[in-house]
């Protein structure tokens, strides 16, 4: 599993077949969430968190 975003607020990400039986990403703008082995419903709440936010990491 790998996640990445660029300076200029592009994000990819990529989720494999080797991963454990819940793996996934959610990708947006200026973020990347992924997960593996988490409870129902933690990566969208994590994307939604950054979805929402106002403002750059940290603050």
């Amino acid at each position: 599993q790998v996640g990445m975003v660029d300076s200029q607020g592009r994000a990819a990400a990529f989720t494999g077949s080797g991963c454990y039986a819940w793996a996934g990403h959610i990708v947006g703008d200026g973020f990347c969430c992924q997960g593996n082995i988490l409870v129902p419903g933690t990566v969208e709440a994590m994307a939604a968190c950054f979805a929402e936010a106002r403002g750059g990491p940290g603050e």
